[in-house]
């Protein structure tokens, strides 16, 4: 459903998917085969309004290492 979304955004945006296995590699292709419609498309912009994911990338555990972003 995240590569049907990301691909709904516009031709402009490309999915770059990441796979550790082929299983994981064929529901990047199904996904990609989904459309989704303008209502389902509605729901999810409700559901997770641009801005939701915000704060660091990593707990404070896992922060020594990873680079955070901005």
């Amino acid at each position: 459903m995240a590569i049907a979304w990301v691909l709904a955004r516009g031709p402009h945006v490309i999915a770059l998917p990441g796979s550790r296995s082929i299983a994981h590699m064929r529901d990047n292709i199904r996904g990609a085969t989904l459309t989704l419609t303008a209502t389902q498309r509605d729901e999810i912009a409700r559901l997770l309004p641009v801005g939701w994911a915000h704060g660091a990338r990593h707990g404070e555990a896992m922060s020594r290492g990873p680079q955070p972003y901005c």
